[in-house]
């Protein structure tokens, strides 16, 4: 059973995602107001599944979830009522696997979430394919030197 951090400043927001998130078999280990403790809860929590609703994704926000992706990393879904390309684009690129605009619906929440594990595991892949790659390129420079020297 994969563990869920749900970050909202909504109570009843937050209500929505966890029952429909244990209804589809997600537990959810903690739900925060504030997502100025994202680093601590990730930390202390170490959820497998983050879980992030907000008007508008703050810069502030997308900092932490920039630190979450490079020190922890792991799927993140972000609801947001901001549709604006660029908010969108800053949000991918701070990590968020899955942006979602006006989108939060009980129904749709196991899915959306099943997409962004998806999409998660699957760059973690390549990733890990070119980090391979390029130490292989690297190990190919050292032996053509050394056939040089």
């Amino acid at each position: 059973m994969l563990s869920v951090l749900i970050i909202d400043d909504s109570p009843e927001r937050a209500d929505i995602l966890r029952t429909a998130l244990e209804a589809s078999g997600y537990r959810v280990a903690a739900a925060l107001e504030s997502p100025l403790a994202l680093l601590k809860a990730v930390d202390s929590v170490q959820p497998d599944i983050i879980i992030i609703d907000t008007e508008s994704p703050a810069r502030d926000v997308l900092e932490h979830v920039v630190i979450v992706t490079r020190d922890q990393p792991r799927p993140i879904v972000m609801f947001s009522s901001d549709n604006a390309p660029e908010s969108i684009r800053e949000a991918v690129r701070a990590g968020v696997s899955a942006y979602v605009v006006d989108g939060l619906e009980g129904a749709r929440v196991k899915s959306i979430v099943d997409v962004a594990v998806a999409r998660f595991e699957e760059y973690q892949r390549v990733i890990t394919e070119l980090a391979e790659a390029n130490l292989k390129l690297s190990e190919r420079k050292l032996v053509d030197r050394a056939k040089g020297i």
